[in-house]
């Protein structure tokens, strides 16, 4: 999913999606991850286990955009967006 929003973000011509609809797509896509991984985390018999296993380290790294993003904040530089000014999520 991701690796196709990328692509239809990143074209050399007139992309595919603009800014704003790519933001709010990269940002349901970090919800589910965060939601996906707090259902296994929460549902795995024993927590320890699942953190070290290293099978199981994709979906915390996946899990970690929401978060970052947040802490980024949800906003869009102006060069980015169509209109002059920055758009926020």
């Amino acid at each position: 999913g991701s690796m196709l929003l990328s692509m239809l973000e990143a074209s050399e011509e007139e992309p595919l999606i603009d800014a704003n609809t790519a933001a709010w797509l990269w940002l349901c896509l970090d919800s589910f991850f965060l939601l996906e991984f707090l259902c296994r985390i929460l549902s795995a018999p024993s927590k320890w286990s699942y953190i070290v296993d290293w099978l199981n380290w994709a979906d915390m790294i996946s899990s970690l955009g929401l978060p970052l993003r947040a802490t980024a904040g949800f906003f869009l530089p102006a060069s980015m967006s169509s209109a002059n000014s920055e758009i926020v999520i």
